[in-house]
C-alpha cells in the first residue's frame, strides 16, 4: 500500500499460519510503535459467504469486531441471523452488496495463486496486487 499506516506481515519457514493471533498482534504492535499517540482497533473484514459458513456474528464483541461485505446469495442469511441476535453496531456491521464490483473470492484467489493461473487472476486482481501476492503471500505455488 502507499499508505504508511497499512501494514502487512509475512513470514515463511517458521510454522507461521496467516490470519492468526500472532500475525494480528505483531501488526498491531508494529503500528503502535510507529504511531504511539494513536489507539488501534481491529475490525475483521469478511464476505457474507464466509460469515455464514462460520457464523461469525456469534463471535462479534468488544474484542472481535466484524465488517461483513454483502455477497449475492448470502447477504440475506447474515441479515436474518443478526435480526435474531442482538448485536452492537460497534462490534458488527453488514455492508451492502456491490453489484458493480467483480465478485472476488479470497478462497478462489488463493487457489489460483497456487496454480499460477495468471489469466484467471487478471480478472480478479489489479496487476500490482497480483505481483505482490506472488512475491509476498504465503499462498505460493507448490
Amino acid at each position: 500500500s502507499n499508505q504508511p499506516w497499512v501494514a502487512s506481515l509475512v513470514r515463511r519457514g517458521d510454522g507461521f499460519k496467516p490470519n492468526t493471533a500472532d500475525t494480528h498482534e505483531a501488526a498491531v504492535a508494529y503500528l503502535a510503535s510507529c504511531y504511539p499517540s494513536l489507539t488501534f482497533v481491529t475490525w475483521w473484514l469478511n464476505g457474507a459467504d464466509d460469515v455464514v459458513k462460520y457464523k461469525k456474528w456469534e463471535k462479534a464483541g468488544e474484542n472481535s469486531r466484524h465488517i461483513t461485505i454483502g455477497r449475492p446469495g448470502d447477504t440475506e442469511a447474515v441479515a436474518a441471523a443478526i435480526q435474531q441476535t442482538p448485536l452492537d453496531p460497534n462490534h458488527f456491521l453488514l455492508g451492502p452488496e456491490m453489484p458493480d464490483v467483480p465478485d472476488v473470492s479470497s478462497t478462489k484467489v488463493r487457489t489460483l495463486l497456487r496454480a499460477r493461473d495468471d489469466r484467471a487472476l487478471t480478472d480478479m486482481l489489479h496487476p500490482a496486487v497480483m505481483a505482490w501476492c506472488y512475491e509476498n503471500s504465503p499462498y505460493q505455488p507448490r
